[in-house]
């Protein structure tokens, strides 16, 4: 069997990555212009914004992974893309997405991945022990029996004194 991508290590690695790129630029609260934010300022202050709760999100899609609960997962990181795409409807001269705003989008659709390709490979998984337990059912029984109807003998005994 080949190894398989691992979805939710990249899902890990873009997220980290998004915290150190530029996520937003906002508008200075003095003296006018504009300035980026990192992920990691927007992590620690946006917490009274709603994308800043895809993170919440994101974070409930990937223990309900850890805990093989793959379709939990996929329904959080819906909802985690959803809230982190409300940040497309802010008015855009008070803050725009940045490259790292789409990388943190990207980690999530990652984490989606990890969790539908988890429940794919727990779906074959499953249909295999089934197939093992069918197999070992049938090479369990005794050959006698299945041919003579019952155990130590054949169906029709007759005996002629």
């Amino acid at each position: 069997m080949r190894p398989r991508f691992n979805w939710g290590l990249l899902a890990l690695s873009l997220y980290l990555l998004s915290l150190f790129t530029p996520c937003v630029i906002v508008q200075k609260l003095f003296g006018g212009g504009h300035e980026t934010a990192d992920g990691l300022a927007c992590l620690i202050l946006g917490w009274c914004t709603i994308p800043w709760y895809a993170n919440v999100m994101l974070l409930s899609a990937v223990i309900a992974n850890a805990l093989r609960k793959n379709e939990v997962a996929i329904v959080f990181a819906a909802f985690a893309i959803v809230a982190a795409c409300t940040l497309l409807g802010y008015n855009a001269r008070d803050i725009e997405p940045h490259v790292g705003y789409w990388i943190w989008i990207a980690s999530m659709l990652a984490a989606m991945v990890a969790s539908i390709t988890g429940m794919h490979d727990r779906d074959e998984r499953e249909a295999r022990e089934r197939d093992l337990l069918t197999l070992m059912r049938a090479a369990s029984r005794d050959p006698r029996q299945s041919a003579s109807g019952g155990p130590g003998g054949s169906a029709a005994v007759t005996t002629d004194p």
